[in-house]
């Protein structure tokens, strides 16, 4: 998979995906502790052993063919859903060597979180935006999705304008049960737009954490006047001739970073920044055990 490799997921091995409220709903059930999980008889599938399982369900005689611990899952009318919902626009394409594209992070991300909801069984969906909704793929269990998250992720790239006060709305009127929705974006063009159409995901039903993928450039430029910027959304074009300048991007980067963070802690929206000349896996796995201790 181009997304997704082993040393990703080894390192993975051991974090959980821990939504705030709804491992206590009767309605949220995967691997996680819920005082009112149950499972049917049907057999669904095995999958690895991962610190937290129940001994209980460990099957013995796949062990003893393998020498590998597995766990058995059984199918559950109280499913947990997990929906990805990755930002495509144009300035996800942004890069500054040697970290990579915003959008290869952004799927190393989503692919990620993909492997952590399916190895707890939940069942996990994919959505990206731009214009529209681009690529959606509905919740489903079950590690044979990873292959098809993956080749959808592969088969695009970014392009066009994102609307997030028009295009976030139609995409949470879709989801039909309660989720734990994680909006991947660089959150690049009108802040309150941006407010708005995340917290048109914060549903009754729903739970929502924004990760905020960021190139080092983007936070502090890193240039020598003159030059020329290009927006690669609108296709606008700013001549920049003085090193003033350096000093009121700050003040503005800095400005909108705390309206961001006021607005979704205010709503009760978990926001985590996701530099992409740090390891994906430190990030994720920073915000993951902080999110658990909550």
């Amino acid at each position: 998979m181009r997304y997704l490799d082993a040393i990703t997921i080894a390192q993975l091995k051991g974090l959980r995906l821990f939504p705030k409220n709804l491992t206590h709903s009767s309605e949220a059930a995967g691997a996680h502790k819920n005082p009112t999980r149950g499972f049917s008889r049907d057999f669904f599938q095995h999958r690895p052993y991962v610190p937290g399982d129940d001994p209980r369900t460990l099957d013995w005689k796949v062990y003893a063919r393998l020498d590998r611990f597995y766990v058995r899952e059984f199918e559950s009318e109280n499913l947990f859903s997990s929906q990805i919902i990755v930002d495509q626009s144009r300035s996800m394409s942004f890069y500054s060597a040697p970290n990579p594209p915003k959008w290869d992070y952004a799927c190393r991300l989503a692919m990620a979180i993909a492997w952590l909801g399916l190895s707890q069984g939940d069942a996990v969906g994919l959505t990206s935006v731009s214009e529209r909704a681009e690529i959606e793929i509905p919740p489903r269990p079950g590690f044979q999705r990873l292959e098809i998250l993956d080749q959808r992720l592969s088969d695009n790239a970014p392009h066009g304008y994102f609307s997030p006060a028009t295009v976030l709305p139609s995409v949470v009127s879709r989801i039909k049960k309660r989720s734990l929705i994680i909006f991947i974006s660089d959150l690049m063009g009108d802040t309150d737009q941006f407010i708005r159409g995340i917290i048109s995901l914060k549903t009754g039903r729903n739970e929502v954490a924004v990760f905020h993928v960021l190139d080092p450039r983007e936070r502090d430029l890193g240039f020598e006047a003159p030059v020329v910027f290009h927006d690669l959304e609108e296709e606008n074009e700013i001549a920049v001739g003085d090193q003033e300048f350096h000093h009121k991007y700050a003040e503005e980067f800095d400005k909108q970073m705390k309206t961001y963070q006021g607005a979704l802690h205010q709503n009760q929206i978990s926001h985590h920044l996701f530099p992409t000349d740090r390891p994906l896996e430190e990030s994720l796995g920073r915000f993951l055990r902080k999110n658990a201790g909550k």
